[in-house]
């Protein structure tokens, strides 16, 4: 019960770096997008976001793994 809790907690203040490796990490993210490994690398970096055009196909991979965006991932 407590890993289960704790997992819900992350989810409610996941960051896009966590979203990432969601999905499945760095190579499997930029294999469904179809960019390179360095860009979605740099995504993962404090100081960066995921571009605006990336984000509904993030947010369609998301869904069809059951995994919540973050709760700022719309703005």
């Amino acid at each position: 019960m407590i890993a289960a809790t704790a997992r819900m907690c992350l989810l409610c203040r996941m960051t896009e770096k966590q979203l990432i490796d969601e999905l499945g990490g760095i190579s499997a993210v930029s294999t469904a997008l179809g960019i390179d490994r360095s860009a979605v690398s740099n995504w993962r970096l404090a100081d960066r976001r995921i571009p605006w055009k990336h984000r509904p196909a993030i947010a369609r991979m998301a869904a069809e793994r059951a995994v919540n965006l973050p709760a700022d991932f719309w703005g």
